[in-house]
């Protein structure tokens, strides 16, 4: 299935057929494409846990119905947050920055977890989404599980299946249930299976652009006259969701000057694509800044050191995208995970259109918040660095579905794997097979991935 056609037919399931079964191959697939999500260092701490023993699945269903413990009121006084703590990179927002009676969202929050309580009970499996909080994972860990979600809920999507993301459920009881060891923050759960054909299921509502999206600057709006975007119009490639997902790479080094900016049109097309994911709720809790003013892009490059190292390829690119949070109501509990799902969309989609993109999590959120007039109660999450690209890298090396997938248990692997001599540090382990660089075989498709030949993507530019 072409990529934007499959954006356009994302469902959050209502209910599902109880009795019909997921064959393990469209399971081991689904699980297949969370594997190749983007992570920093590519690291890879994610870990997933798939449920349908009959015993655990009600358990999970009960965890479900007890809703999520911190949004209930406390008595405790909570803390007011601080510029500082929220401008770090590892901010995550807790139960102690949380006022349940100042919240906004809180009859949205309580509908949308009915609506997850009655959908879980027909659910035929569930995939528990966690992830380590140790080394990269305690900084960027839930973003980079909203992107691997959204990779799981596409070819999901393509094979036939509905899902459901559910947020709101009681994290400690699921502990519990399945002895999650405590360095393993559990995300969320994605509850699998086919549509109740006598139940409709809604495609998903595009959350509003003058709400989400802004232009060079904070209070921008997003607004290009039409004409314009029809002089910018430019080919759609037949791409499919499969091919986007395992092909698309990390950029570091673009094409630069004016026969290389991106057009109107296409910049358009790919923060919207952002907006097809199944969000929290459909309130203006995050916001995408897309950036191609050459000034405030000159001010994000050289003014905007980015940490500690000078990383060139945020100087040479046309377009840059931000995406923030808001860090005061309820949705800021899941605002990270939404956001990675925003980001693995945009990423996908520039693809699409044959436009390299980098992912930067490592850049001062001070200086680029003060560039673009950022509120002080908003957490800048990410940077997305868009261009032409000028080479085509190898695929990193991926750890197996065995090492990330479990099955009932924590420690039940899904499918065998060989262990090998690698050290236990994931890191050294992927140093060595980064420099044997192997092509990658994958169960999404026939070819392996690395042994495609990158034209699609260095094409030149018309």
């Amino acid at each position: 299935m072409k990529l934007i056609n499959n954006l356009r037919s994302l469902k959050n399931a209502l209910k599902f057929d109880s009795n019909k079964k997921i064959k393990r191959e469209t399971i081991l697939k689904i699980l297949e494409a969370a594997r190749w999500a983007p992570s920093a260092q590519n690291q890879q701490v994610w870990k997933f846990i798939t449920i349908n023993n009959a015993d655990k699945l009600k358990l999970i269903k009960e965890a479900i119905k007890d809703g999520d413990p911190r949004l209930i009121k406390r008595l405790s006084v909570t803390k007011k947050i601080k510029e500082e703590d929220v401008n770090k990179a590892s901010f995550r927002f807790d139960e102690s920055y949380f006022n349940v009676e100042q919240d906004l969202y809180q009859s949205e929050m309580q509908n949308m977890h009915k609506i997850d309580v009655s959908s879980a009970q027909s659910a035929p499996i569930f995939i528990i989404c966690c992830h380590s909080n140790r080394l990269t994972g305690k900084v960027y860990g839930e973003t980079e599980m909203g992107a691997a979600i959204i990779n799981m809920i596409l070819v999901a999507n393509e094979t036939g299946l509905s899902t459901r993301w559910i947020r709101i459920f009681n994290r400690k009881y699921v502990r519990e249930i399945l002895q999650i060891p405590k360095h393993i923050s559990i995300d969320a759960i994605l509850a699998l299976g086919f549509s109740n054909e006598l139940e409709e299921n809604i495609p998903e509502k595009q959350l509003n652009l003058e709400y989400f999206l802004s232009h060079n600057l904070w209070e921008n709006p997003f607004k290009i006259q039409q004409d314009l975007l029809e002089k910018t119009k430019q080919e759609e490639y037949n791409i499919s969701t499969i091919d986007t997902i395992l092909d698309r790479r990390s950029i570091r080094n673009y094409h630069e000057g004016d026969n290389y900016k991106i057009s109107l049109s296409n910049m358009l097309k790919i923060v919207k694509s952002g907006l097809y994911i199944p969000p929290t709720i459909n309130q203006p809790f995050i916001k995408i800044i897309a950036i191609d003013n050459p000034k405030v892009l000159s001010k994000i490059a050289n003014s905007a050191k980015i940490v500690f190292v000078k990383q060139s390829h945020v100087q040479q690119v046309p377009l840059i995208i931000l995406v923030a949070f808001e860090a005061k109501n309820s949705t800021a509990f899941y605002a990270k995970i939404d956001i990675g799902a925003i980001i693995q969309l945009i990423l996908l989609r520039a693809y699409s259109l044959r436009i390299g993109t980098c992912w930067v999590g490592s850049f001062s959120r001070k200086k680029i918040k003060e560039i673009v007039k950022c509120p002080n109660d908003w957490h800048l999450c990410s940077l997305i660095v868009l261009g032409y690209s000028k080479n085509y890298p190898k695929p990193p090396p991926r750890n197996s579905l065995g090492k990330l997938c479990s099955h009932n248990y924590w420690n039940k692997s899904i499918v065998k794997y060989k262990k090998t001599l690698n050290p236990k540090s994931n890191f050294i382990s992927i140093l060595m097979r980064n420099i044997l660089k192997p092509n990658v075989k994958t169960l999404l498709r026939d070819i392996d991935v690395g042994c495609k030949n990158p034209t699609f993507l260095l094409k030149k530019q018309d």
